[in-house]
């Protein structure tokens, strides 16, 4: 959810059901891994708003779309921890910026881990910290394939609380534009 103006602290996995060959794998990439993969020099481009993102798919974005959502930072030159990421709908906006967006591809596949999430595992990822994604897998669209219930939460919900009007004291509605 790099797109989104109020970046979620937490994303909570929930599998419900595994896929049927029990192939699917969801993998995590730590940023001071990846930050311990990169040259100084990507490293200094990535901490500039050189990068546009998409609105991903699932939140009312026409599919694959790259590059229509915010401009932004991806990593932070004052938190070595710190990261704002997404493989597949991201862009630089230089031609320094495109090598240094794949440069951080490279590293983020080759400090990951992989997670088979089996019915009742519950993966809690620190959304400032961590990259995710998931493997492909084949879905037989007969009511049983993979199920995993994706849930975003935040420490504290005031400075957003202050920054827009919410119809509820818990919830966050956003409606994008794409």
């Amino acid at each position: 959810m790099a797109f989104h103006p109020q970046k979620t602290d937490y994303v909570i996995l929930l599998c419900l059901r595994q896929d049927h060959n029990k192939e699917a794998e969801t993998f995590i990439s730590s940023a001071k891994e990846i930050r311990s993969q990169l040259s100084k020099e990507d490293i200094q481009t990535l901490c500039q708003p050189l990068f546009r993102t998409g609105v991903d798919y699932s939140f009312g974005s026409p599919n694959n779309t790259k590059g229509n959502g915010p401009t932004l930072k991806i990593l932070d030159e004052e938190i070595d921890d710190f990261i704002c990421y997404d493989l597949d709908l991201m862009v630089g906006l230089t031609e320094t910026a495109r090598k240094s967006l794949y440069n951080l591809r490279l590293a983020a596949n080759r400090c990951k881990y992989s997670i088979k999430l089996e019915k009742g595992d519950l993966l809690v990822i620190d959304n400032n910290k961590v990259i995710h994604g998931r493997s492909e897998f084949n879905p037989l669209y007969d009511g049983y394939d993979r199920w995993i219930l994706r849930t975003c939460a935040m420490q504290s919900i005031n400075s957003f609380r202050n920054a827009v009007n919410l119809k509820s004291p818990r919830k966050i509605e956003t409606t994008f534009e794409v």
